[in-house]
């Protein structure tokens, strides 16, 4: 999927975690950092955080494509459910565009869930 993948090493996680980077045209870096098998929310996949720099290209589909290479990646792998956590307000509906939806209640995290 064209991405450089980095193990996280931490003594206190409940998943394993691992920073997936891709880069593209012109120098552009989509990074994002995932957990699989996450225990606490029971998801194959979750994405806790993700950064497109510079930014003056965010809002522009690098992130899209990224998370795109990511729900093909784990649908390949036949995983059921990615989860993306702790979303702020103000890009909520960057998920719901790329077909995740917020989960339900309680949701203190704020989490969006999409089911592949």
């Amino acid at each position: 999927y064209g991405a450089e993948v980095w193990f996280i090493q931490s003594p206190c996680v409940s998943s394993l975690s691992y920073r997936v980077q891709f880069i593209f045209e012109g120098g552009v870096t989509a990074t994002i950092k995932i957990a699989m098998k996450d225990f606490q929310t029971d998801s194959d996949v979750v994405i806790s955080n993700m950064t497109v720099l510079p930014e003056s290209d965010q809002r522009k589909g690098f992130g899209k494509k990224a998370v795109q290479n990511i729900l093909a990646w784990a649908k390949e792998m036949e995983f059921h459910e990615v989860r993306a956590t702790q979303v702020q307000n103000h890009v909520e509906c960057f998920w719901e565009k790329n077909g995740f939806f917020k989960a339900p209640k309680p949701n203190p995290c704020n989490d969006f869930i999409i089911y592949l």
